[in-house]
């Protein structure tokens, strides 16, 4: 009997991208994939960290679970390692394995896939231009009706940031920023980095994507990423994207996001701030 599988990473490239600036002495990375089986039968499934240096913490024993036949099943990892003195590249891979029990005895096949993480402090490129909102204006970038200067949350203190909130509204919800003519630095190497957090009223509202466009052109997606609740509103996320492909060009930079709550007043947040474009030979 033949057994088929395909394994779709969500939200990177093969090039992970981690700004060093204000990281953990432990620094964990949150990746998602999607499994789908296209066997006959169910299959279970394995991951291994192939990365020098990193350890994989969830699941602890590599097992994600199964997939019923014809099904496709999100699943997420968390891998870890300290956090490097300076600015540091490391290849790897990540394979997922495939048994038919959920022993993980019955082995028949896997997959890898090719990750490079880079660790950069984006801040401290030869060339930055940043955007952190501190003057308490957009600093340039156009957003949706919901999305203002805040003064209620920021990443340094007495700081703004961009917040889109939304509470008197049911169900689904877009958004965006956009910041239009952005020049990038005409430099080999060319990295975004922000930060940003989510807060939710209760279990029934939740975050559908978090996407960045350049150009019109997707290069970077979150799906279902980590929901921030309402016990830990000051807890910011970072995201760094490698950009380079466009250097030296005068781009269009969007993200965009949409979320749901499931009835009127349940409140909705999410907050964007310190946006920075580094570049660096």
């Amino acid at each position: 009997m033949p057994y088929t599988f395909v394994v779709n990473v969500v939200g990177t490239s093969d090039k992970i991208v981690i700004d060093r600036n204000n990281l953990p002495s432990t620094v964990p990375y949150k990746l998602f994939f999607k499994i789908k089986n296209q066997s006959l039968v169910t299959l279970y499934f394995r991951v291994l960290v192939n990365i020098d240096g990193w350890t994989l913490t969830e699941p602890s024993d590599g097992h994600l679970g199964s997939v019923d036949s014809g099904k496709e099943t999100l699943f997420s990892i968390v891998m870890e390692r300290s956090k490097p003195s300076s600015d540091l590249e490391e290849s790897g891979t990540i394979e997922i394995q495939a048994f038919t029990d959920s022993g993980y005895t019955n082995y028949i096949g896997s997959q890898s896939f090719n990750v490079t993480v880079i660790f950069v402090d984006v801040e401290g490129m030869d060339e930055v231009t940043m955007f952190d909102f501190n003057d308490g204006t957009k600093q340039g970038w156009e957003t949706d009706g919901r999305t203002d200067v805040y003064d209620g949350k920021a990443v340094e203190a007495g700081g703004y940031c961009l917040r889109h909130y939304r509470t008197q509204v049911q169900f689904d919800v877009e958004g965006y920023l956009s910041y239009a003519g952005l020049e990038l630095p005409d430099r080999n190497r060319v990295y975004l980095s922000l930060y940003w957090t989510y807060w939710v009223y209760n279990e029934y509202c939740k975050l559908y994507y978090l996407r960045t466009k350049v150009n019109g052109d997707v290069v970077h997606e979150l799906l279902f990423p980590p929901l921030i609740g309402p016990a830990s509103t000051d807890v910011w996320l970072k995201l760094g994207i490698d950009i380079s492909q466009y250097r030296g060009q005068k781009v269009n930079l969007m993200i965009e996001f949409k979320n749901y709550a499931q009835a009127l007043g349940y409140v909705v947040e999410l907050c964007f701030d310190r946006i920075v474009i580094g570049g660096s030979d």
